[in-house]
């Protein structure tokens, strides 16, 4: 059984997909905003309540609409649970410090990731493929 959770992230997206099946797996799309950090922060606590973890983190772009959320969870000293990380992009030369999306955000969030040991995938391409109890995801486009 496959459960998609569209979590109400304002101004940005957080989508959490769960396949319950021998071994439940999570595949959490994007973080939402800042204004989000505590609705990630929930979205932890529920997925730990059930005793898993997230097995797949994916930004779909690293617009801080997509990543602000998480980078204050990332920041605490908690339990590590998520097991990877897919970020589509390739670095933040992309962005100017002039631009609302900050070059900063970007690099908090990939150097919190490091730190937390968690491995990271950049870019992803199309074509990619994540398999998940008899399913699977795949990015179609860049």
């Amino acid at each position: 059984m496959v459960e998609i959770e569209v979590q109400k992230a304002r101004q940005g997206d957080c989508i959490w997909l769960r396949c319950v099946a021998e071994k439940s797996v999570n595949v959490v799309i994007d973080a939402g905003p800042s204004t989000f950090a505590a609705g990630f922060k929930n979205l932890i606590d529920k997925i730990t309540g059930n005793k898993e973890r997230i097995d797949l983190l994916v930004f779909s772009h690293i617009d801080d609409d997509h990543i602000k959320g998480c980078i204050q969870y990332l920041q605490e000293k908690g339990k590590k649970i998520i097991d990877k990380v897919w970020i589509n992009g390739s670095g933040s030369r992309v962005y100017s410090d002039m631009q609302e999306h900050s070059v900063n955000n970007v690099s908090n969030l990939v150097t919190l990731i490091m730190e937390k040991n968690i491995p990271i995938e950049t870019p992803i391409l199309e074509g990619k493929e994540y398999v998940f109890c008899g399913g699977r995801i795949k990015v179609i486009g860049p």
